[in-house]
């Protein structure tokens, strides 16, 4: 019986989405506030750790956050989110609880508990509160602005409220009906001199209102030969820049309310199309990107003065300053956000997740989804040319490994430019040898392709370049897989050909020992049908191919034999149809493989030759990706409208059904494009996933991870972890997770809980330079408890530590001083006896000693003088 529940939910671990709006400093300027879709993520802008993750519950479809801003009466730890679908949000940052939210209907009006009937209608692209001051008003009333986009038109309301956390707001106090892109949101418009006025773009057309809320609005038309991409305003003067697609910047000035041909200036730098330009809080100086992957400061007392910091590696989307002018950060298109000084040197910290490559031929990862063993880390596509590795269990991107080696090509006008790819990886089941293939194409010229072979290593290189071959096959590669011995790998090409390359030593070498990677098989069927899926059973003995829609195998367990087996091939209404994915089962039913096309699942028994079960997804669904867990043997289908199957290899009854929409797992009903199953560190009772996490990504690249809710109560949030961290307690110093572990008390209510990541650090052996490099040299001496309160055995121990050098030191003395030096030893060891004789166990300092004491001192210790 299939088991219909939706008792689980999803977790995104990865690919939020942080350079789609426009980021915010916090009022103290030392926190960064990022918009990522659904959530709000808070960032320290000096180490570029998450601090906190803001998130709205229960959020409508298609309703994501559009802007966000710091309140304007209390700046200092609240800000407010605005959405798509006319939902106000009051956040603390600093203790990321959600304050108030409202809604507010086509008519301004907000509502507190419930939802107006027409939110669902509305297309809120951009909104903003501030206090004004009117003439009859004792104190700033809060004004509501917001575009709504409806039919094509966009239209620009204000409306009063008397504060953010009452119930009600007046009606619409004043309406301009007006035209505004809504493609580029928060871009096309600007506030300026304390909120005197308002200035909107479209097209080529610049309007400025002013804002006296009066029957009769002053308001001015200012055009352009070109297309407006961007505006910003003087923070306190009549000064308006406006960027254009042909990179120039235009700075009206004064009279652009009077005049109908204000005095402006032109400034030009950039050859494309300016992204985003921002004033510094002083307004002295002038910010702006682009695509050329650099930003521009203009000093706008001196015309035509700027400052630049090129190669920034990206095409930048967004620049803010801090109202200190102390940092700018930039938001790039792989989906980072660099902070740069005021000083204007080289950026000084990068915060970034999961990478999104820039490419005009790639739309998404083409090297579907890899795991490391050994960084226990996700492999996947990262900058052009770039793997990255992301650890699900820290939610941060680990490294990005430089696979071509080449400089990033930036955009042109009017040109495509072709970066070299990076189209296919693998990695051997032990992470020991990784395997990339690269190309490019420009269907002029012969294509350039190249499979590397790179050595894991446990240096500050974790990769190293062993072998390049160039040309592996004469057209792309389809696919690229690793045996389960790690012992060779295999290659399928649309020329027809698979291919299996083996690894060689050569220990007759004059240097010493040589290895690389060579061709050892070559493997064709005819010059009509393609190779394209890669099966290797789990003694890799025999190989499955697929040819165009039906199955090769091939006996590979001679290492200079490549002998053809058998076909398997069904006559049915999917035998048309190019097989998607090809897996063998492990343990005792390594002889079923797994077949997967788009309109079936076939489960092959090899004994038989036949087909031991298939199931067909109910019409008009089709199957997204599929995959195989090695530790169940389980089989993970995911279907078109968004669900997900769970098999055993033996049955095709499903053993759970989950609906991915209804457990808001993926609520908009995104297409899964990739799904892997991971180990877990320690099993649970869920018989399902007992041994692995099912992980997948969609098309916006969110990364995510299927738990149940038997697994865990505690609602989504991301510094609750419910991936277990393993492996990484070596990262963290006792102090640091100490006061992480204080901080943090709500996810540490069980006090066992916080001493057991200290004990896996004191497992195995410890050496005296670890424990004082880890506990005292690399902590910030403020931190450091008082002398006084170090333990005797470890300030004795420093006394008595002896190196190889002053042995040697000794040894050249003369016998006097030998025998003089042989005597302070002889009163120190009475000494020492003295003070351990009262002790219950009698112990002997000497290089090596027992830890126990110190072990307990840092787990038992009072550290209530930190704070």
């Amino acid at each position: 019986m299939t088991d219909e529940r939706c008792d689980y939910f999803g977790k995104v671990i990865g690919g939020q989405n942080i350079t789609k709006r426009r980021p915010l400093f916090s009022f103290d300027c030392k926190l960064l506030l990022v918009p990522s879709v659904k959530t709000v993520r808070v960032y320290v802008v000096d180490s570029g750790q998450l601090l906190k993750c803001l998130r709205i519950d229960d959020l409508l479809e298609g309703e994501e956050i559009v802007c966000i801003q710091l309140h304007p009466i209390n700046s200092f730890t609240q800000c407010i989110c605005f959405t798509s679908k006319s939902r106000i949000v009051v956040f603390d940052y600093l203790e990321a609880v959600l304050i108030k939210q409202f809604f507010f209907n086509s008519n301004a009006i907000i509502f507190e508990r419930e939802k107006p009937t027409d939110v669902r209608n509305l297309q809120i692209t951009f909104a903003h509160i501030f206090d004004y001051a009117f003439r009859n008003s004792r104190k700033p009333d809060l004004i509501l602005a917001y575009l709504l986009y409806d039919h094509n038109d966009c239209s620009l309301y204000f409306s009063r409220i008397e504060e953010t956390e009452t119930s009600f707001a007046e009606s619409r106090m004043q309406t301009f009906i007006l035209k505004a892109n809504p493609t580029l949101d928060e871009l096309a418009i600007a506030f300026g001199d304390n909120y005197k006025f308002v200035a909107t773009i479209y097209d080529c057309d610049l309007r400025v209102y002013e804002l006296n809320f009066k029957e009769k609005v002053k308001s001015k038309k200012h055009k352009i030969p070109q297309q407006f991409r961007c505006i910003a305003c003087h923070p306190h003067e009549r000064i308006i820049a406006a960027g254009d697609v042909g990179g120039r910047i235009f700075v009206y000035t004064n009279d652009f309310l009077d005049s109908m041909k204000p005095a402006r200036s032109v400034i030009h730098w950039h050859a494309l199309p300016v992204s985003d330009i921002c004033f510094s809080v002083s307004g002295n100086y002038l910010y702006s990107v682009g695509s050329e992957s650099t930003l521009v400061r203009w000093n706008l007392s001196e015309v035509g003065s700027k400052n630049l910091i090129p190669r920034l590696g990206y095409p930048l989307r967004f620049v803010v300053c801090d109202r200190k002018h102390e940092n700018i950060a930039v938001s790039r298109a792989d989906n980072s956000i660099l902070v740069v000084g005021s000083h204007f040197s080289d950026p000084k910290q990068t915060i970034e997740g999961l990478s999104y490559g820039f490419s005009q031929n790639i739309a998404l990862p083409s090297t579907g989804l890899l795991w490391d063993p050994k960084t226990e880390s996700f492999v996947l596509n990262g900058r052009t040319g770039h793997l990255q590795f992301y650890s699900p269990y820290l939610e941060k991107q680990l490294f990005q490994l430089d696979v071509v080696g080449h400089n990033f090509l930036g955009p042109e006008s009017n040109k495509i430019i072709l970066n070299v790819e990076v189209i296919k990886a693998a990695i051997t089941p032990n992470g020991d040898w990784l395997a990339t293939v690269e190309m490019r194409d420009d269907h002029e010229t012969l294509p350039e392709i190249r499979l590397k072979f790179w050595r894991s290593t446990n240096g500050p290189e974790k990769y190293i370049l062993n072998t390049i071959i160039h040309l592996p096959h004469k057209n792309y590669i389809n696919e690229l897989k690793s045996s389960p011995n790690s012992k060779f790998f295999v290659t399928t090409s649309i020329d027809k050909e698979f291919k299996i390359w083996h690894f060689m030593k050569d220990e007759n070498s004059k240097d010493g020992l040589k290895d690389w990677w060579a061709c050892g098989k070559v493997g064709f069927l005819n010059s009509s049908t393609t190779p394209y899926a890669i099966g290797i059973s789990s003694d890799s003995s025999v190989l499955a191919i697929s040819f165009d829609s039906f199955i090769t195998l091939w006996d590979i367990s001679d290492e200079k034999l490549l002998i053809y087996k058998h076909d398997l091939t069904v006559v049915d209404d999917s035998h048309q149809r190019v097989v998607q994915k090809l897996d063998f089962a492990s343990k005792d039913k390594s002889y079923l493989l797994l077949e997967t096309k788009a309109t079936v699942v076939r489960i092959w028994s090899l004994l038989s030759l036949s087909v031991l079960w298939r199931w067909t997804p109910p019409s008009p669904n089709f199957v997204d990706c599929s995959n195989l867990d090695p530790a169940t043997n389980n089989v993970a289908v995911f279907l078109s409208n968004a669900s997900v199957k769970i098999f055993s290899i033996e049955s095709k009854t499903p053993l759970l059904s989950i609906n991915l929409q209804k457990s808001k797992l993926d609520p908009n009903n995104k297409y899964i494009y990739f799904s892997l199953f991971i180990p877990r560190k320690s099993s649970v009772a869920d018989k399902i996933f007992q041994c692995s996490h099912l992980c997948c990504m969609n098309i916006d690249q969110e990364l995510m991870v299927i738990l149940s809710k038997d697994e865990s109560d505690v609602k989504d949030s991301s510094s609750e972890n419910h991936l277990q961290l393993v492996g990484n307690a070596e990262n963290f110093t006792p102090f640091a997770m100490m006061l992480f572990n204080k901080k943090d008390k709500e996810l540490s209510s069980n006090i066992n809980a916080e001493y057991d990541d200290l004990n896996k650090y004191f497992e195995g052996e410890v050496d005296s330079k670890k424990l004082v490099d880890e506990m005292f040299f690399k902590v910030p001496s403020h931190v450091l408890p008082p002398m006084e309160k170090m333990c005797s055995v470890f300030l004795k121990s420093l006394l008595n530590i002896r190196t190889e050098d002053d042995e040697e030191e000794e040894k050249s003395h003369d016998n006097d001083a030998v025998e003089k030096m042989a005597v302070v030893e002889e009163i120190e060891d009475v000494e020492m006896s003295k003070e351990t004789k009262n002790s219950d166990e009698d112990e002997t300092v000497a290089s090596s000693f027992d830890f126990t004491e110190i072990k307990n001192f840092v787990l038992n210790e009072n550290y209530h003088f930190l704070n």
